[in-house]
């Protein structure tokens, strides 16, 4: 018998530098992170996640919203990409983010949430 889940926020330890860029994305309530990675300066933190229940809520959030709005600001130092995985075809984005832009984008993520729940609130 299977039962019903449902979504919990729960305490895990994660990288020192891509922490923060976590706490901002996990305001989004359909927001899922799955992998992450402070990586090296070079490469900048890495955030894997999914969003919603679908391909479409996912990209529409990545594309429509989150990634077209940080690499407007940011240019190349913001990676957004969608990837099916090999597991059951998933659907997840990427997130990548140089060390030197990451403070300013966690402040754009937290303006995307605001623009998002704000209007629904009103």
């Amino acid at each position: 018998m299977q039962h019903k889940q449902v979504w919990i926020k729960v305490n895990v330890q994660v990288d020192a530098m891509v922490a923060p860029l976590i706490e901002a994305l996990s305001r989004f309530p359909e927001l899922r992170t799955v992998e992450s990675c402070q990586r090296n300066k070079e490469r900048g933190v890495w955030v894997c996640f999914e969003y919603g229940g679908s391909w479409r809520s996912l990209s529409e959030f990545v594309f429509g919203r989150l990634g077209r709005r940080l690499t407007h600001e940011f240019g190349d130092k913001v990676d957004a990409s969608l990837q099916i995985t090999g597991t059951f075809g998933a659907v997840r984005a990427h997130l990548i983010v140089s060390y030197e832009s990451l403070e300013a984008a966690i402040v754009t993520i937290g303006g995307v949430y605001d623009e998002l729940y704000q209007k629904k609130e009103a």
